[in-house]
């Protein structure tokens, strides 16, 4: 589903995505599938350098590293 998501961004023309990494390998299959040709057209993928609680705090945090880059909305 992640990588539909950034297929599709890409499409779309958005350049950058920002994520939260986290503990249940998302982020490791991802970083793996973004050394592929299967990535070329997607946005770039920047991952928050930030501790992962396994909890909600994690997405706080990840939406205070959102406000501080000053991402933009639709």
């Amino acid at each position: 589903m992640t990588f539909r998501l950034l297929s599709a961004l890409g499409v779309a023309g958005v350049e950058e995505v920002l994520l939260m990494p986290d503990i249940g390998g998302i982020s490791r299959r991802l970083l793996r599938t973004l050394q592929t040709p299967e990535s070329a057209a997607w946005p770039r993928v920047t991952f928050f350098d930030m501790p992962i609680e396994d909890s909600a705090a994690d997405t706080l945090l990840a939406v205070e590293h959102m406000v501080d880059a000053e991402v933009a909305q639709g």
